[in-house]
Parts: structure tokens; sequence; C-alpha cells
């Protein structure tokens, strides 16, 4: 079953990045990922699976899907799952 939130884990499988490659982008580079969802009193990662959808999509309109192309892989492929 999906749920509606990412971890960092599954936002990186999604993005085809390393989590702590993803933990480096939120301390240096905030606006290269999908806005976070802050949850009052908690330190977990989390991300609306929505929030990151409409992100990339945004990306593909702005940069093209070549841009977010790495090693070969589509990462906009709409049948992509976790």
């Amino acid at each position: 079953m999906m749920t509606e939130y990412f971890d960092i884990w599954e936002l990186g499988e999604r993005l085809d990045k390393n989590p702590s490659a993803i933990k480096k982008l939120l301390r240096n580079r905030p606006w290269e990922l999908p806005p976070r969802l802050y949850i009052p009193g908690s330190s977990l990662l989390r991300w609306r699976r929505k929030d990151v959808e409409v992100w990339i999509q945004e990306q593909e309109a702005l940069y093209g899907d070549s841009t977010y192309q790495q090693r070969g892989k589509d990462l906009f492929n709409t049948e992509h799952t976790l």
C-alpha cells in the first residue's frame, strides 16, 4: 500500500539520489528539492507524495526531461512505482 508521504529513502529512490545526497542538498541547496513537510515537534524528514509529483512535473516543464535523466534512467516516468 502506498502511503501519502515519502520518507528520505523513498524520495531518494524516486529522484534517483542517495539519502545522504538529499540531506546535503537540504543543508546547502534546499531549493533543488521538492518542498519538505514540516511536522511540529518532530525531526522526521517527510515529503507529501502529491507535492513531489507536482514538483517533478514543474521541473520537467522548466528544464525538460533530459536535465533530470541520470545514468540512463528516466526519472519522470509516470509508471515508476515504489
